[in-house]
């Protein structure tokens, strides 16, 4: 339960609730996201976004990937500045925070634990991250349509990738349980620093990762917290 500050209490809450109103137009050129990315969720961000949009605002825990790339595609496209007011979690770190022209953390905290392409790399292959994931009592013909469902995905993300400057590293090593700090501990999510979102060849992004919503996740999540490094 997070108690740690009502604020930031209020914002995890909203970021990970499941509303299918999660997309606003809070004013002519701005767009919002509070909540989950769900399989329509690029429907309902269709619906608020045009031309005029030239900023979005995010709180997202993150969510399905293909409607997070779908999105991200409008996004990278238009050229929107991308500003996280609250958290940033999972598929909106990797997707909507990623196709920004900008990118500004107001009062925010953006975390990565890898995609679908490096965790399925680290892991063996799409063949073995359908096996991971399947039932245990899966049959050879679901787990082979896993696979490819799992290769489709990978391909569409890898496509959406090769149009921005970002070191496909940071997934690989946010997929790690200890997110590349080789210290045996498992974290949640890689919170970068300015310095490590350089490394990982973000460029410029203003603002930092805002520790009282890391104090507040942690709180809540105690048991795998968010680092910041």
């Amino acid at each position: 339960m997070c108690t740690y500050d009502a604020g930031a209490c209020a914002r995890l809450a909203a970021a990970t609730s499941s509303d299918e109103n999660a997309w606003k137009r809070v004013s002519e050129d701005t767009v919002r996201l509070d909540g989950n990315i769900n399989k329509g969720s690029d429907k309902a961000f269709a619906r608020v976004f045009d031309a005029q949009v030239r900023r979005v605002e995010l709180n997202s825990g993150g969510g399905d990937v293909l409607a997070a790339l779908h999105i991200a595609d409008q996004m990278r496209d238009a050229g929107v500045e991308v500003v996280v007011n609250g958290f940033c979690l999972s598929s909106c770190a990797n997707y909507l925070f990623t196709a920004g022209s900008t990118r500004t953390l107001r009062n925010g905290l953006v975390g990565f634990h890898g995609n679908i392409g490096e965790c399925a790399r680290r892991e063996g292959g799409a063949e073995a991250w359908a096996r991971r994931w399947a039932p245990k009592n899966a049959s050879q013909a679901e787990l082979a349509a896993e696979s490819a469902r799992y290769r489709a995905l990978i391909s569409t993300e890898q496509a959406y990738f090769a149009s921005t400057s970002i070191d496909s590293a940071i997934f690989f090593d946010s997929c790690a349980p200890d997110k590349g700090l080789n210290d045996g501990v498992t974290y949640s999510f890689l919170l970068p620093s300015s310095e490590t979102f350089a490394r990982y060849g973000f460029g410029p992004i203003e603002g930092k990762q805002d520790t009282e919503l890391q104090r507040a996740y942690n709180q809540t999540f105690h048991d795998t917290p968010a680092i910041l490094r």
